[in-house]
């Protein structure tokens, strides 16, 4: 042990330090109780926020039932399928076109 000091003391002198740095003072808390702030916002956010209230819900359901067939693309097909930019734009630009179209006709 002896030996380690001596050669910690020969190190401090040969960097021109002084004294060892302190470490930083570590403050150790209790556990912070969480569970109800997380139940309260988890509520919050299930009636209160557009994604999951009910009425967003209703609209959902009433575009996937009435207009199913005015999708861009089947979701499928995005996976299966992967286009340059360009010619995405065009393929989106055609199908909007004739959505357009069909949806003035009904």
């Amino acid at each position: 042990m002896q030996e380690l000091t001596d050669i910690n003391t020969k190190c401090m002198k040969r960097a021109a330090i002084s004294q060892p740095e302190r470490p930083y003072n570590i403050i150790i808390r209790a556990p912070v109780p969480w569970h109800q702030q997380y139940l309260i916002a988890r509520e919050f956010a299930t009636h209160n926020l557009f994604a999951t209230h009910s009425v967003s819900l209703e609209i959902r359901k009433l575009l996937d039932s009435k207009y199913r067939s005015c999708r861009l693309f089947e979701s499928s097909w995005e996976k299966k399928n992967s286009l340059d930019p360009d010619l995405l734009l065009e393929l989106i630009r055609k199908r909007c076109s004739h959505l357009q179209k069909s949806l003035i006709e009904k």
